[in-house]
């Protein structure tokens, strides 16, 4: 609530400076209260598979890649069109895939959205059957038989130069999930962008998708989260003192 001035006095927030503390979460809260309309998008993919454990030894790809330090693992990058891939092959058996996909996520609103989704995890397979030297498919499962261990679900809403100025940046951690709103440049345009990371435990990628696209997730999460504390944030700004001078130096 107050501010420490160089002089030796504490103050608090100037009447001014509150005005625009209650603009900025009254705009926030005009954000969340927007969340349905606009599109949900799924991004930072982190999926698992396995395949038999010699396939770490025998293939020739994967004796060339560096290794990892201590786990012993096998990193393999891939810079794709849609996103950056990253492929890490340990010697039991496990890969662990990792799609950076920030600037250009996969909408997930529909069934079409979800097999354009399945279309680029096809594209994803065909370099991991390049890694592994596997062109019969012999040893990488269907693409159906992955696992989402974990991913960042989104939606992002188009602001103007003065809210850039205006946004408030949230990030909060709840139970196995983190929560953040915050600015984005997006190639020739900013957004102002929701976002919750998920967790999950051995759940097969179409189940996955399948509870993310639930809508309780991120607009209620948003609205009753953030909700809260903006609303905790206004009554403090509302309930406080105009000034408190206090001379430090007695």
């Amino acid at each position: 609530m107050y501010q420490y001035n160089p002089r030796g006095f504490t103050i608090s927030k100037s009447p001014l400076s509150r005005s625009l503390e209650l603009q900025k979460a009254q705009w926030l809260l005009d954000v969340l209260c927007s969340l349905g309309m606009y599109p949900l998008y799924i991004h930072k993919l982190h999926l698992q598979l396995s395949v038999a454990p010699e396939y770490y030894y025998t293939s020739t790809t994967i004796t060339r890649l560096p290794e990892i330090e201590k786990n012993k693992g096998k990193q393999h990058l891939e810079r794709m069109a849609r996103a950056d891939v990253n492929f890490v092959v340990y010697p039991n058996g496990k890969i662990m895939i990792s799609i950076a996909c920030s600037n250009n996520p996969f909408k997930l609103e529909t069934d079409e959205d979800e097999s354009s989704l399945f279309s680029f995890l096809g594209q994803v397979k065909d370099r991991l059957l390049y890694v592994l030297n596997d062109p019969r498919e012999r040893v990488v499962p269907s693409v159906m038989e992955w696992y989402l261990s974990g991913c960042d679900i989104n939606k992002d809403i188009e602001i103007s130069d003065m809210m850039q100025l205006s946004s408030i940046d949230i990030q909060l951690k709840y139970a196995d999930k983190v929560f953040r709103l915050y600015v984005k440049s997006l190639h020739d345009k900013a957004v102002y962008r929701c976002e919750e990371s998920l967790a999950f435990n051995n759940t097969p990628i179409v189940e996955a998708l399948k509870q993310i696209r639930n809508p309780y997730n991120i607009d209620n999460i948003a609205a009753e989260i953030v909700g809260k504390q903006l609303h905790q944030k206004l009554d403090s700004i509302l309930n406080c003192k105009a000034i408190v001078y206090n001379d430090v130096n007695n």
